[in-house]
């Protein structure tokens, strides 16, 4: 389990990025962490990861304090920037070389993974493209078999069929010992991936919510006119008339758009503030 506690952070000479942020993440789930850019999430993962230190406030990842960069701690965790290093050595000696500091490493799935996104296992990574180079770091992260994995914009450089493949090699790794946060922008690559979404906004947590809760609270529609739909909180021209989000009071089912409700939730953060808060005095949307 991770917890952080009242957590602050400001860089040097800088407004608070994070300012007295409160979550909890449990193992078996992978969360998606959303937000414009700049507004913290890769703060966040450093912070979890030992890379950075909260200002004020207290992280535990499994029991761990990630400032103390214990050696224990660093064997249970991966965390994998946007932008990698690239050694020059082969995937193939990387992972014989690195793969070591993790107990439950398998070459065996990271043989596997580098198959399906098409990187050679004898190629220096300081060769490969960017999109490569993430390609080879993503087959080596999903291999550690660690509990924690951290991936900032995992799919930033990947082409669509990488991006498929990733999706699919990450779905079907996911152990009960583990919790996965992804930090991404490609939000519609994460609708069928992640069970948990949290949003920042202005140095806060403005939602953090499961997928289950929000379908619970929210029905996602297509119609071709808004009049007649009542309860409306948020609307998108489309070509087929409009997408729209309303609360979801009759307890229909569909499924959740994560593009939409983000969208929707930089355009009214109190109303989303208050519905996901557990506030019993929820603010209607216009």
């Amino acid at each position: 389990m991770i917890s952080i506690k009242n957590v602050s952070y400001a860089y040097r000479g800088k407004e608070k990025v994070l300012n007295d942020v409160n979550l909890q993440l449990d193992m078996g789930k992978v969360y998606g962490l959303l937000g414009k850019n700049g507004i913290g999430k890769s703060t966040l993962l450093g912070l979890l990861s030992g890379l950075l230190f909260p200002g004020s406030g207290e992280i535990l990842v499994g029991g761990n304090e990630p400032r103390k960069r214990q050696l224990s701690f660093f064997r249970e965790i991966y965390y994998l920037p946007d932008n990698p290093d690239a050694p020059s050595i082969s995937a193939k000696n990387y992972a014989k070389s690195f793969g070591k500091f993790y107990p439950d490493f398998n070459p065996d799935f990271f043989d596997e993974c580098l198959a399906k996104f098409e990187v050679s296992p004898g190629q220096k990574l300081s060769n490969l493209s960017h999109g490569q180079l993430k390609k080879a770091m993503l087959a080596f992260a999903l291999s550690t078999n660690v509990p924690y994995i951290f991936l900032d914009e995992p799919t930033n450089g990947l082409d669509i069929t990488s991006r498929k493949n990733f999706n699919k090699l990450l779905a079907g790794m996911v152990q009960p010992f583990q919790c996965i946060v992804i930090s991404s922008h490609q939000m519609l690559e994460l609708n069928n991936l992640v069970d948990h979404i949290i949003i920042l906004q202005d140095d806060k947590v403005l939602v953090n919510s499961s997928i289950e809760e929000i379908g619970h609270k929210l029905y996602f529609n297509i119609v071709k006119q808004l009049e007649g739909n009542d309860h409306l909180v948020y609307s998108e021209n489309i070509l087929l008339g409009y997408a729209i989000i309303q609360e979801n009071r009759h307890h229909l089912s569909s499924p959740v758009n994560l593009e939409m409700l983000f969208n929707a939730a930089m355009e009214q953060p109190d109303y989303f503030a208050s519905l996901f808060s557990g506030h019993k005095n929820i603010v209607h949307a216009v």
